[in-house]
């Protein structure tokens, strides 16, 4: 009952046409890439985007459920406020961290759709402690579950593969490197190494680290083809 309460709730607010738009329109978007350009059905997009990651006043997402997954109907009154305002500033794209994967965001992402704003997913890892490399198969079985169930929502421009995993207090740099595959030396932390957080270099220990790592995370993906 919630559930069709909500669903009438938001769809109320789109008309018949362009409901319908949205359900037809999954058939015919499709993202792709050439080099660092994001294409629309072959032709080049120019993403305009911000970051978005709202929360009820006197909540604070780290300690309290549903830890920043306000995505979907049960917080509507707040996306349903941001979104018109952040599209009528001229973006067309935002990124969201929280999102559950046992959670239903359909409605959220159709609101989206109906303001023309993409949404870039961030599949959350955490910490190496709650994605341990050791078993990289169960960090992607839940990450192609995430991706089975909205992949084909024309609102969904793609995914963020964790966040911020470069930093040290996530832990994958100590936990690759523990593995003999990434020369991070936790010494170097308060001159800016093992996440460059104070360093501007190319290239040296702290710029290794960061390609070390992210070139680590993305190879769970090659799992998929053994």
């Amino acid at each position: 009952m919630l559930w069709t309460l909500v669903q009438s709730h938001v769809l109320s607010s789109l008309s018949p046409q362009l409901a319908s738009d949205i359900t037809a329109s999954e058939k015919s978007v499709r993202f792709t890439t050439n080099g660092p350009q994001v294409l629309l059905n072959g032709s080049p997009i120019f993403i305009k985007g911000v970051c978005y990651s709202p929360a009820p006043i006197g909540v604070n997402p780290v300690v309290e459920a549903p830890y920043g997954d306000y995505f979907t109907g049960e917080y509507l009154d707040l996306w349903k406020r941001d979104l018109p305002l952040i599209a009528n500033l001229g973006a067309n794209t935002i990124r969201v961290y929280g999102w559950n994967n046992n959670a239903d965001h359909r409605l959220f992402l159709d609101f989206c759709a109906s303001h023309k704003l993409w949404v870039i997913i961030t599949f959350f890892l955490g910490t190496a402690k709650e994605s341990p490399i050791d078993d990289p198969r169960v960090i992607l079985d839940a990450f192609s579950s995430q991706v089975a169930s909205y992949a084909g929502h024309p609102a969904v421009l793609g995914w963020s593969f964790g966040n911020e995993i470069n930093g040290n207090w996530n832990l994958f740099l100590q936990a690759f490197s523990d593995k003999g595959k990434c020369n991070w030396n936790p010494e170097d932390a308060g001159a800016g190494h093992g996440g460059c957080l104070q360093s501007t270099e190319a290239r040296g220990p702290c710029a290794d680290s960061i390609a070390c790592v992210y070139k680590g995370s993305s190879g769970i993906f090659f799992l998929s083809s053994t």
